[in-house]
């Protein structure tokens, strides 16, 4: 492990990427106390990883307008300004988190953003042009590799363990199956169950890796962006509902295998944010978060400037500029503004996005996962360093000194909670798997669906000794009969006729990589407002093309 003692690093704060240059004499300066940031998805979460692979200008937003308003030039982020993982490190107090590809010399302990514009959660769709879902993951696993070989097996177990996961990936995938008519002869649950069963893939990979704690978010109210009313209807204005039948079913089966993973995955926690619903309440009332238009992008061209040639460098080379970007929902045709970024991230940050599951982002990051991780501890009276003897030891002592037989009148409920306190603590700590979870912040009692099988197990192996304790205390034959009266035990006391060769300690636990990704039950059915944008990223020097016309409105 890495030593700070005697390091010393020169910071170096790249504006555009928040990136911490670290430059030592033979060390890695070491995290400090908070949850990292690793950033997975599409364009809506790209901060400029397409800047650096060959693809098309549909894919990239390296040029002006995109990044005027708080930069003050082209990012690759298909936004005026900063994008929703941009607000989520500043409430974190992280730097903002970098893109992967950005050359040079990454320390990654704050984290470190995959996404890709135009990203799919299946391989097959836009090979080559975007980083697809698992060649993000794959490159997390070099990051998860660099970070053990800088920090060492035990810190990066817990940076992993506390770092936060935001995924945002799908919609794209179906726009390949609305827009193209190919062989694909998939039914529309087949094709969603099989783009959901990437993503969960995925997330066990990340699971597999170290990461515990996801903010998952669902496809958006796709029906309701300019560029679908643009080629659906026309001038109107009102958001085409069947633009967003697919998103909502995806939404569904993504939400149903989540509880699912809930289940398979130790230590997993999620939050669902519920994006659908709140890109469609705030396009359809911008008012009401302070916003003035939802119905039309402030970049691009035709009805509703549903156009996609904000910057004319795509198909079409003209568009229109508004004023005032600070106003409107979104910056071109597909993508939100800064303004609607932060509105979104507020409510992401602050738990208020309709459904959440497992964590919220606020409680976690903002005291970077940590937990009092000393109260259990305290309870067996040891020290977090404790070994696995000293900690049976601390154990039997206080289970035999507070069982219930021993405290009786006035004593009798102090007694019992002290010896339930005693019993979870050991049945915690006695375990390697769920004692790390809980050193590093992670653990959730809910998640530990065979801890009082395990502890019972190992509690019998500990009776079945018959070596008497030291200095003239109970011996185990003793102990063993205090907890057989405890449990209401009809076996005799002998030790032989308690099970410890593990036959009768079965896991009920299935293997992470056990998951059905079949036919959705029809009967289970999701509110409807379950979607999600995308954005992207790119970062050049502002400069226009010849043969694009621009005018500000």
């Amino acid at each position: 492990m890495a030593s700070s003692k005697f390091g010393f690093c020169f910071l170096v704060f790249l504006a555009s990427y928040g990136i911490s240059c670290c430059l030592s004499l033979g060390d890695v300066c070491e995290p400090k106390e908070h949850a990292a940031l690793f950033v997975f998805g599409d364009s809506l979460f790209d901060v400029g990883n397409n800047n650096y692979i060959n693809t098309t200008a549909d894919n990239q937003a390296n040029y002006s307008p995109y990044g005027e308003t708080f930069f003050k030039y082209p990012t690759g982020r298909f936004s005026d300004g900063r994008v929703l993982p941009d607000f989520i490190a500043e409430y974190a107090k992280l730097p903002l988190i970098p893109p992967y590809l950005f050359p040079g010399n990454h320390r990654y302990v704050d984290g470190v953003n995959f996404a890709s514009a135009g990203a799919r959660a299946l391989v097959q769709t836009h090979q080559g042009l975007v980083i697809d879902l698992k060649t993000q993951l794959s490159y997390f696993r070099k990051v998860s590799k660099e970070l053990r070989q800088q920090l060492g097996n035990a810190e990066t177990t817990a940076l992993l363990a506390k770092a936060v996961y935001l995924i945002n990936i799908g919609i794209n995938d179906y726009e390949i199956s609305l827009s193209e008519n190919s062989s694909n002869t998939r039914t529309a649950e087949k094709h969603a169950e099989m783009v959901v069963g990437n993503i969960t893939s995925v997330i066990k990979g990340i699971h597999e890796a170290g990461g515990r704690k996801f903010g998952i978010f669902n496809l958006p109210a796709a029906g309701c962006v300019p560029f679908v009313k643009a080629l659906v209807n026309g001038s109107k204005g009102s958001c085409v509902e069947e633009a967003s039948a697919l998103p909502k079913l995806h939404n569904s089966v993504l939400y149903l295998e989540l509880v699912k993973l809930k289940k398979e995955l130790e230590g997993f926690k999620y939050s669902y944010v519920d994006y659908f619903t709140i890109t469609f309440d705030v396009i359809n009332n911008p008012s009401k978060y302070g916003l003035k238009e939802g119905d039309v992008a402030c970049c691009g061209s035709g009805p509703h400037r549903g156009y996609y040639s904000c910057g004319g460098r795509r198909e079409v080379k003209d568009y229109e500029l508004c004023e005032n970007p600070k106003q409107y929902v979104f910056f071109d045709s597909l993508h939100p503004t800064q303004s609607a970024h932060q509105i979104v991230s507020q409510l992401v940050w602050s738990g208020n996005q309709m459904k959440k599951v497992g964590f919220g982002l606020i409680e976690e990051m903002a005291k970077g996962g940590e937990k009092c991780n000393e109260e259990l501890y305290e309870v067996l009276g040891i020290e977090k360093e404790c070994t696995p003897s000293e900690l049976k030891n601390a154990y039997k002592k206080l289970a035999l000194k507070w069982h219930p037989d021993r405290c009786s009148g006035s004593h009798e409920e102090e007694g019992k909670k002290k010896f339930q306190a005693i019993q979870h603590a050991y049945s915690v700590l006695s375990d390697a798997n769920t004692r790390l979870l809980y050193d590093v912040g992670v653990y959730d009692s809910d998640d530990d669906q065979t801890g009082m099988g395990d502890f019972l197990n190992e509690m019998a192996t500990m009776m079945s000794q018959s070596k008497p304790i030291e200095n003239g205390e109970e011996s185990f034959e003793e102990f063993q009969q205090l907890f057989g009266e405890m449990f209401q035990a009809t076996a005799p006391a002998s030790p032989t006729y308690i099970m410890t060769n593990g036959e009768g300690s079965r896991s009920n636990k299935r293997n992470s990589t056990e998951i059905n990704f079949g036919k959705t039950d029809s009967t289970s059915e999701l509110n409807p407002s379950d979607q999600n944008f995308c954005l992207g990223g790119g970062g050049a020097a502002p400069r226009y093309e010849e043969g694009s016309s621009m005018r500000r409105s």
